[in-house]
């Protein structure tokens, strides 16, 4: 009779346990709504020729994004690439400028939490 009452008790925390992560992982958005939100919003790096479906499908041109069940936030990183020949290197190659746009949303309410725009500039080498 003991054994199975630990059998039973265990059972139970088991479950509990198991359905309390599920709850915790679960977002109430999927990436498609995020993607679709953050463009209406102007905050992906989209050049103008391009539309959102079209870059899809060019890896160093999609935006990346991830779901932090911790927090409930939704990051979405998208760079956008340029050339330049200006200041020190206007006599040489050249640099390349890469613009990171970091952005955070949150899934419940769907407002924007945090935004950060980093631009870099790596220089041409041959």
């Amino acid at each position: 009779m003991r054994l199975f009452i630990w059998a039973f008790i265990l059972s139970v925390l088991f479950t509990h346990l198991a359905d309390a992560q599920s709850h915790i992982n679960r977002a109430h958005s999927d990436t498609a709504a995020i993607l679709g939100l953050l463009f209406q919003k102007k905050l992906l790096l989209v050049p103008d020729e391009y539309s959102l479906n079209e870059i899809q499908h060019i890896p160093s041109m999609a935006p990346k994004i991830s779901y932090d069940a911790q927090t409930g936030h939704w990051t979405a990183i998208s760079q956008s690439y340029k050339q330049s020949h200006k200041r020190r290197y206007r006599k040489t190659n050249g640099c390349t400028i890469v613009t990171t746009l970091v952005v955070k949303v949150s899934d419940r309410s769907h407002k924007v939490v945090s935004r950060k725009k980093q631009k870099t500039l790596i220089p041409n080498f041959e």
